[in-house]
């Protein structure tokens, strides 16, 4: 998959094009992209992933609202799908001026030579939100290239959202989460020395070099960690860590059988179950006995996993 943030530096012939903001990359993106790579195999032409950074909304709205997952979870979670190239476009004031004609001639057309566009149902770009879904059908015609509306993703009778996921994040609802997105919500980053506080309580966290206003979760969670390609049970504290007063938004994984230096690594961390809220304790040897249960926790939720496939 080849990265490109400049719509001047591609100049192809024909391709496959699906747009949107992929925020948590959840089953509804996931359905578009999937389409978007067969036709594009089927056709014998390229397959395009186009995005923006920051996202349209974050952009309109940076205080109030955050993205899902960082951009570096996301590029590496599209990976898993054979897309020839993935368009990371700045979303500046000159994107977030340019009329939606002006977008589908320039950057679709004469730049991506699209064959095919796959978009949700509720698809909006350009000024002020002016094109739709029925704009692109009456330019398709025009420029020669069809549009394909991908109905909305339903599970359990409720339609799958960014903001529904998003929401769930917040309030620590990671199980109802996972089951929008379709997969364990999933952090990827590299792994940066912290006050190895962790270790100094028998305890070594990974802590994960992550710009605190990415981080949408609070409490303590079971997760999976995986190193490389080994897997390994995880508990991860999201959070302040307000015994200790840290004033900083982190992300601690002790991985629980583990022995080795992480630093230095990416560290792919899968959120499965949330134990409980980040707390404040009355001292550290509170501190540890709750970390202790919380371990024993995680310890009995993957052996009740690895018993209920035998």
């Amino acid at each position: 998959m080849q990265l490109f943030r400049d719509i001047q530096s591609i100049a192809l012939n024909a391709s496959v094009v699906t747009i949107g903001n992929f925020d948590g990359l959840h089953l509804g993106h996931q359905n578009l992209i999937t389409k978007t790579f067969l036709q594009a195999h089927s056709l014998e032409i390229s397959s395009v992933v186009l995005s923006f950074e920051p996202l349209p909304y974050v952009y309109f709205k940076p205080t109030t609202l955050h993205q899902i997952m960082p951009l570096r979870t996301k590029y590496h979670l599209l990976k898993k799908w054979p897309i020839h190239y993935f368009g990371l476009l700045a979303f500046n004031e000159k994107l977030a001026t340019l009329s939606a004609e002006n977008f589908v001639e320039d950057y679709l057309v004469k730049a991506l030579g699209v064959r095919v566009l796959n978009v949700g149902q509720d698809f909006q770009f350009g000024h002020q939100k002016r094109g739709n879904v029925a704009l692109l059908q009456k330019m398709g015609q025009q420029y020669g290239f069809r549009v394909n509306v991908l109905p909305d993703v339903v599970v359990h009778g409720e339609k799958v959202s960014s903001s529904k996921i998003r929401q769930a994040l917040i309030v620590g609802d990671i199980e109802h989460a996972n089951q929008l997105l379709g997969y364990p919500f999933t952090l990827i980053a590299r792994v940066r020395s912290g006050k190895k506080l962790g270790r100094t309580l028998g305890f070594p966290t990974a802590n994960l070099a992550l710009a605190p206003k990415s981080i949408l979760l609070n409490g303590v969670y079971i997760c999976w960690a995986i190193v490389g390609d080994q897997k390994y049970p995880a508990v991860c504290n999201v959070g302040y860590q307000p015994t200790v007063n840290s004033f900083r938004k982190k992300v601690e994984v002790h991985l629980l059988d583990y022995t080795g230096n992480l630093y230095g690594q990416y560290l792919k961390v899968e959120f499965l179950k949330k134990i409980r809220n980040e707390q404040k304790f009355q001292n550290v040897s509170e501190l540890i006995e709750r970390i202790k249960h919380d371990t024993l926790v995680a310890k009995e939720f993957f052996a009740n996993q690895v018993s209920s496939q035998l």
